[in-house]
């Protein structure tokens, strides 16, 4: 242990850099993990709060014998009818934005996928309209705005925004480049639209994350439906227990974890690069200990051990930096992803793994230059002095080097002195070539997916 920290202190410049190139690749990669658990709990969490439906029926006119029949099925909690319209929408002079339009029979008694107020009127009144808080920048309005609406009958009518809801269940409207208003049954009959709910949200009562038996309840609705004389139009089912961006939030963190992991492999070069300098520098203290008596996997457990202080030293820094990035990067993909986070605590199990990534890079990357070093024998260790004496100047290289002369000197004692010890001098362009293929990686993904975006979902 006290030759690990001498040998630190010696090297302490090189010894901090690559403390904080570990530290940076494990801060990147547990700010990655950290917001991937608290992500997904949150999100399914904030999702589930809603009491979403299990299957939505679409059928024609819904009345409340219907959905009493369909509430005598045991296997049925909860039904609750609705209507969707689509249509658009016009703020002053801006230019028509899609609009989808979800009518809701009774706001006071919401049981099946709830809605949050959030400002503004609660329910809406005659005339009105609320719109998903996502959904304000599309429609560029804002509460006590006169908007214009349309539906596919091309009746235009101008409606108050008196509040604001938060919708967990429906998709960004930013990306969609689409508009979410509600609105009530009387407001439906103003803009020329008949006044009736045509869209049944069911919630089964047991086994609500097992899609087979939601299936298998939703199909046994649509058959007491149909049976009533009404035409069921299409039955859909959502995947149980999981917000319908959980997919698109895990491949978003999947690519941020994959450039956390090539952060990882450019710090475990520089640990290699590390103890390569220092035990070439040690080649006769390693020859001395073999003299005395030491073992092979006796040198080997000390600098084995200094890999580990390294990866120790470079965790502890690295926490909280995880920590900070992964709150940092947990609201921007909140307010991407239009859900709230009322819990950033990191679960035991994401700490578990940083530590263990931590302690095993730098042995990973130890384990070649130390099996390398550790093989000598104590005579060749002891007649080392830096340079092979069986092929330094005997390549064509060499020797081609050593053709440059005159006022050229310093440049051959340069190029010569590089190329001494060449498997460094190959590590050390490794470690640039691969920090600036990281490096240019990271912006061009980001530029493609910035051009992308401002073509698709330019407002």
């Amino acid at each position: 242990m006290l030759k690990s920290i001498r040998d630190f202190w010696h090297e302490r410049t090189r010894t901090v850099l690559v403390i904080m190139a570990i530290a940076l690749g494990i801060a990147a990669f547990a700010s990655v993990m950290s917001a991937y658990a608290i992500l997904t709990r949150e999100l399914d969490r904030g999702y589930l709060a809603t009491n979403p439906a299990s299957a939505v029926i679409s059928m024609d006119a819904i009345d409340d014998g219907l959905i009493q029949a369909v509430l005598s099925d045991r296997s049925i909690s909860d039904a609750e009818p609705r209507r969707v319209v689509s249509g658009q929408i016009k703020s002053g002079p801006i230019q028509w934005r899609n609009l989808i339009l979800f009518v809701v029979k009774d706001y006071g008694d919401v049981r099946v996928s709830k809605l949050e107020r959030e400002q503004g009127a609660w329910p809406p009144g005659r005339g009105e309209l609320l719109i998903e808080r996502d959904a304000f920048q599309v429609a560029r309005a804002k509460i006590g705005d006169v908007v214009t609406v349309k539906t596919a009958n091309g009746v235009e009518k101008q409606l108050t925004v008196t509040g604001r809801v938060h919708d967990v269940g429906q998709a960004q409207a930013r990306m969609e480049n689409i508009v979410y208003g509600y609105i009530t049954l009387e407001t439906l009959t103003e803009i020329g639209e008949q006044p009736f709910l045509d869209q049944l949200n069911i919630l089964v009562a047991e086994n609500r994350y097992d899609e087979d038996h939601v299936r298998e309840v939703a199909a046994k609705a649509e058959k007491l439906i149909e049976g009533l004389g009404h035409k069921v139009r299409r039955v859909d089912v959502p995947k149980p227990g999981k917000h319908p961006h959980s997919d698109l939030t895990g491949s978003l963190l999947l690519m941020m974890s994959s450039f956390g992991l090539l952060v990882l492999a450019l710090s475990g070069i520089l640990v290699v690069n590390l103890l390569t300098a220092m035990m070439a520098a040690q080649v006769r203290q390693i020859g001395m200990m073999k003299a005395v008596g030491a073992t092979r996997g006796q040198v080997s457990r000390i600098y084995f051990g200094q890999a580990v202080l390294l990866g120790v030293a470079a965790t502890l820094v690295a926490f909280p930096l995880g920590v900070i990035g992964s709150r940092v990067l947990c609201n921007y993909m909140a307010i991407f992803l239009n859900f709230d986070i009322n819990s950033y605590a990191v679960p035991l199990w994401v700490y578990l793994l940083v530590g263990l990534v931590g302690i095993i890079t730098p042995l990973l990357a130890a384990a070649f230059p130390i099996w390398k070093a550790t093989r000598v024998s104590v005579r060749e260790a002891m007649a080392d002095y830096g340079v092979s004496q069986n092929s330094f100047g005997q390549g064509w290289l060499d020797r081609r080097l050593s053709q440059l002369g005159g006022s050229r000197r310093p440049l051959m004692m340069s190029l010569r002195n590089s190329f001494r010890r060449r498997a460094r001098l190959a590590l050390t362009l490794l470690t640039l070539s691969a920090g600036g293929l990281f490096f240019m990686s990271a912006l061009n993904i980001r530029s493609s997916l910035v051009n992308t975006l401002d073509r698709m979902f330019a407002i």
